[in-house]
């Protein structure tokens, strides 16, 4: 085209002083930047400052998909700027800049303060991910077009566009032609037209317009349509992440649920409403080490709010409770919504009907005299201790003794029964033949009547000893050796508990107390 050749060298003279070949080579290297007869001719023109600005400015265009408007908003603020990095620094550069951050961030990153393109990679290393992003610099270039653009599709007053443009923090920073238009379009269609609804549901979340339409939005409300859920729930899940937004699909893969099953055990409403539940993999993980696939399954649909309680604080600590009592991991459902008492007292009811043989109404009638206060860990250690040592392990006898004297199974270890048996050991050892008439009351009678028991309500002291000196000696001879044995026992059962010393605390009570029949 001659005209166009011929403005071309009116408007750059200096175009006549190349050869022949110089221009050839020139054009070669220069017009698949410009590839039009305009851009050829205007790439021949410039100087090679100019051409690698030029080559910087278009690769930086095309890696970011900036829209014109906004490289003329960036040539504008960095006008001062020298753009002639070379396009493999460059592109260094944005490739570590989008690895701190998304598109939309290094975008605006760059809108704000364009100079950060001139930062040696050095300092961009340096500089941590939220000052990469930062939009503080930032000059608002798009704030009139865009607020012109919300209250024309959206019809809302100007203090609502003021709002939401100040809580944005792309939408002045970005050519709304290409960032704004596009989104509003797309979520009227998706809320039928209504205007009203759809300024609410932004004027209630402005920075869904940050979002970008193809990567983010557009899934979620592809979520929602599904699911059934009206559209503004995508305030819910806006910020959600892709990793948490597969989570459901995950976790019906890991039980092997059918899509109504999931829907059941896990509501996608609920689901997305729910940040504990979201987050419910390391329960399953737990559950699972303690169940089979078939049992986790029963028990989830038994009480789905498992998914929504603390693992550490509530499920746990319920979850070894029913495996110190001996009840099955799948009663976890039965107890993990009740009290701690309440969860007690089924773990201590399991607890001795699996270790006694106990009808419900039996339970239930130890359980009423023994109540809440006493721990599991007490109960189930009294209970080892008692059968062990009382009854030589008869559960039979433990049995009878238990319902008909309930109060057995809350006397102190340490405080009563572990001391009444030493002193019926000791008896033993010495060859005394003391058996109390009913086990089950000398455990648990009071100190002071324990003590009356033993001692002061006995006509003589029996043992072998006894019998073998009325043999041997006579008269005073005997008795002295009967009362010297009978003081050393005496001396000795001051060791075990207080009431039997206190009752020989003044002599005399002593002297009154010499003879004592053992039965």
């Amino acid at each position: 085209d001659v005209h166009r050749v011929k403005d071309a060298v009116l408007e750059h003279p200096h175009l006549l002083s190349f050869r022949p070949h110089e221009l050839e080579n020139i054009l070669d290297e220069r017009k698949s930047v410009l590839p039009t007869t305009e851009g050829a001719i205007a790439t021949l023109a410039m100087t090679n400052e100019d051409y690698q600005t030029c080559l910087s400015l278009n690769k930086l265009q095309n890696m970011l998909d900036f829209t014109q408007n906004e490289m003329n908003s960036i040539l504008l603020a960095g006008k001062n700027l020298t753009w002639q990095n070379s396009t493999l620094t460059l592109a260094t550069k944005i490739d570590y800049m989008l690895s701190q951050g998304s598109k939309e961030d290094v975008k605006n990153a760059i809108i704000s303060r364009p100079q950060i393109l001139l930062y040696p990679l050095e300092k961009l290393h340096n500089m941590s991910k939220l000052a990469i992003q930062s939009s503080r610099f930032a000059t608002l270039r798009f704030r009139n077009e865009s607020g012109v653009i919300l209250r024309d599709e959206l019809g809302i007053a100007e203090e609502d566009v003021d709002i939401i443009l100040s809580r944005s923090r792309y939408l002045s920073l970005r050519d709304p032609d290409d960032f704004l238009l596009p989104k509003l379009n797309y979520l009227l269609s998706e809320f039928d037209g209504r205007k009203e609804h759809l300024a609410s549901c932004i004027l209630a979340n402005p920075g869904l317009l940050d979002y970008s339409l193809h990567d983010w939005i557009m899934p979620r409300m592809k979520l929602l349509a599904d699911a059934g859920l009206a559209p503004s729930k995508i305030n819910v899940i806006a910020s959600l992440s892709p990793q948490v937004l597969n989570q459901r699909t995950e976790l019906q893969s890991h039980l092997n649920l059918t899509d109504s099953e999931l829907e059941l055990l896990v509501p996608m409403e609920t689901w997305l409403g729910h940040r504990r539940l979201r987050q419910s993999g390391p329960i399953i993980e737990y559950l699972a080490s303690q169940l089979n696939g078939c049992d986790l399954k029963l028990v989830l649909f038994e009480e789905s709010n498992l998914l929504t309680l603390s693992l550490s604080k509530t499920i746990q600590p319920r979850m070894a409770m029913l495996l110190k009592s001996g009840c099955p991991p799948t009663d976890i459902s039965k107890i993990v919504m009740l009290t701690k008492g309440e969860a007690h007292e089924h773990c201590s009811k399991s607890f001795l009907r699996r270790k006694f043989g106990f009808s419900e109404d039996e339970v239930n009638c130890v359980f009423k005299s023994v109540g809440t206060r006493q721990s599991l860990d007490s109960l189930i250690e009294q209970v080892d201790y008692i059968s062990q040592h009382l009854f030589k392990s008869s559960k039979r006898q433990m049995k009878a003794a238990v319902v008909q004297n309930p109060a057995l199974l809350k006397q102190s270890l340490n405080k009563i029964l572990q001391p009444r048996m030493e002193v019926l050991r000791y008896l033993e050892s010495m060859g005394v033949e003391y058996r109390p008439s009913n086990m089950a009351s000398f455990f648990t009678q009071s100190d002071s009547s324990f003590a009356k028991e033993l001692v002061p309500q006995m006509k003589t002291w029996h043992t072998p000893l006894s019998d073998e000196l009325d043999r041997r000696y006579s008269g005073e001879d005997a008795h002295d050796i009967i009362y010297s044995e009978q003081d050393r026992i005496l001396a000795t059962l001051k060791d075990f508990i207080s009431p039997v010393a206190m009752t020989y605390s003044d002599e005399s009570n002593r002297e009154g107390a010499r003879v004592v029949h053992w039965r």
